[in-house]
């Protein structure tokens, strides 16, 4: 939560600030126990009412010493005597109004917390926390980098001329992609760069990746970082190629581990089923749950 408040000071478009801010309040809510929030709200309900109290005090003797000066009662009737009455009607009301904000705040209690879980569920319902809503407002999307897009561009180009797969892992070396940093994002943007008019895209940039994994040019956990952060971005993908998803479901069918029976798979020492399982668990847990399903069943 300190990280998101860190973040959000840093904002300097008050829309995002706003926005970013009300996911802020939200998340708190959502994290913090109720009885915690119950106590947060009888402290300030005490705060306010004590300031109420004594503005009608003050307020209440000035009404008094103009009042009697204007009747004529003398100062020491206005300064003193009318003064001490008026206090005593000021403490009355002032009980009268604790009475009636305590018994109102009882009534209310109810509506609060209702009100708290109505909020709890609506931020859930959008799925975004105010860390990221901050990092979407500042940091650019992993493999959507103009180098990263413009490397996996060409990449496509060259893989598409070359008439068998296994020809694909001599193309990887020619980008001299020294960082882990850089392999990744190149590695997410292949993932995202399908457009929904080329239907054999997809299984070339799998089948790309399995290759150049086979080959030791890259390793797994780069694969399954990629697969991870592009599937948190499925929902956004699919407005614009609804079928952007299937991309997921050919790397999961393509890294299965290679048996007997198949001519398909990743054969890798203490590459087993259970290794595998884990990734594609890791994996669909990033993405929306009915789209996990339909990236898990399909092939």
């Amino acid at each position: 939560m300190k990280q998101a408040l860190d973040g959000w000071g840093g904002v300097r478009d008050q829309g995002k600030k706003d926005a970013a801010f009300k996911l802020i309040v939200t998340e708190f809510l959502k994290r913090v126990p109720l009885d915690y929030l119950q106590f947060m709200a009888d402290q300030i309900e005490a705060q306010i009412t004590e300031q109420d109290q004594e503005e009608c005090v003050v307020e209440g003797v000035a009404e008094a010493d103009v009042a009697v000066a204007d009747d004529g009662y003398g100062e020491y009737a206005a300064g003193e005597g009318y003064a001490e009455e008026n206090y005593t009607e000021a403490s009355y009301y002032d009980e009268s109004v604790g009475a009636e904000a305590e018994a109102a705040y009882a009534e209310a209690g109810y509506a609060e917390e209702e009100a708290a879980v109505e909020e709890v569920v609506e931020a859930e319902a959008m799925e975004v926390s105010a860390e990221e809503a901050v990092a979407e407002a500042e940091e650019v999307v992993l493999g959507m980098d103009a180098p990263s897009q413009q490397a996996a561009e060409k990449l496509l180009s060259q893989i598409k001329r070359l008439k068998e797969p296994q020809q694909f892992a001599r193309v990887w070396p020619g980008y001299t992609l020294r960082t882990t940093d850089q392999q990744l994002g190149v590695v997410a943007a292949l993932l995202q760069i399908w457009k929904a008019d080329d239907e054999g895209q997809p299984e070339i940039c799998a089948n790309f990746i399995m290759e150049v994994l086979k080959a030791k040019s890259l390793k797994i956990e780069i694969v399954t970082q990629a697969l991870q952060a592009v599937a948190a971005r499925l929902e956004h993908l699919v407005q614009a190629n609804e079928t952007h998803w299937h991309m997921h479901s050919y790397m999961l069918t393509n890294i299965f581990p290679k048996t007997p029976m198949t001519q398909w798979g990743w054969q890798h020492t203490q590459w087993t089923w259970i290794s595998w399982w884990e990734l594609t668990e890791g994996v669909l847990r990033c993405a929306d749950p009915f789209r996990a399903f339909d990236v898990l069943v399909r092939r």
